[in-house]
């Protein structure tokens, strides 16, 4: 990407230059952030409140798994040029379709919170995240809760037309 740079190629860009070099070794983190419009907070932060704000899901609604999880921490990073990422680190549960630790029943999904899933690479991008709320499983029991996903008011998911692409 440097030499890239050096000749003056459009391709890099300070955006992907920026990121091309690795982030400062300091970071900051935060207990909560706004994210498209949707405020998220850290889980021991959350529990403080009557509102909750630290269900977080991520993957393709359409693909074969979603992940569902807390958020745990949120990580500023910076890099060169101005630039920053912010990355949630969240506690993920085990929702592997060919495990027992998810249940989908009359449109409503259950995940058992006592099973934790990709311990070891717990981030994800900030911009990657849809919040969720998490609610007792009466009928599974102790450690089920079900998922539901909320679609806030007067935020629209709309898809970007590029008017460059021949359609």
């Amino acid at each position: 990407m440097a030499i890239l740079r050096v000749n003056g190629d459009p391709v890099a860009s300070d955006d992907l230059y920026s990121l091309s070099q690795l982030p400062d070794d300091r970071y900051t983190i935060w207990q909560s952030c706004i994210v498209n419009g949707v405020r998220f907070r850290c889980k021991e932060r959350d529990d403080k409140f009557k509102t909750q704000c630290s269900g977080v899901c991520t993957g393709d609604d359409n693909g074969d798994t979603i992940y569902y999880g807390v958020l745990l921490e949120i990580l500023e990073l910076d890099f060169i040029l101005g630039r920053k990422v912010f990355m949630f680190r969240c506690k993920w549960y085990n929702t592997d379709p060919k495990g027992r630790t998810m249940v989908v029943n009359y449109k409503l999904t259950s995940v058992d919170t006592s099973s934790q899933w990709y311990t070891e690479d717990p981030f994800i991008l900030a911009t990657q995240a849809r919040q969720v709320f998490y609610l007792d499983d009466k009928a599974l029991g102790k450690n089920w809760m079900v998922v539901q996903k909320v679609n806030h008011r007067c935020i629209y998911d709309i898809p970007e037309h590029d008017a460059n692409v021949d359609a």
